[in-house]
């Protein structure tokens, strides 16, 4: 679906320090692309977030964006649609090194 006007809300308890959320805006021939990031500095940094959707938004390719809370408001005179949000975690997870029983 193409959109002038899109709201995107970014729950508060989903947003974890480290976390880079990334959203990808264009047209419908794929023109007037633009890549959207933004990094949670702790727990619940949403603010974060989206201060970088909107420092990448703003100005670039026809876009206009705002935040408010925890909602981005983003809007183009040229329709456009955009991908759901990926998140790429923060941190490391280590593994023991004992062994493990085989079922």
């Amino acid at each position: 679906m193409l959109w002038t006007t899109e709201t995107i809300t970014v729950p508060t308890a989903e947003a974890l320090a480290g976390e880079q959320w990334t959203i990808h805006f264009h047209d419908a021939q794929a023109g007037h692309a633009v890549t959207a990031t933004g990094t949670a500095a702790t727990d619940g940094d949403v603010a974060g977030i989206l201060a970088g959707f909107v420092t990448a938004l703003n100005g670039h390719q026809g876009y206009t964006a705002s935040a408010s809370g925890n909602v981005l408001t983003v809007s183009s005179s040229t329709p456009f649609q955009s991908t759901a949000a990926t998140v790429e975690a923060a941190g490391t997870v280590g593994v023991g090194t004992g062994t493990y029983a085989a079922k």
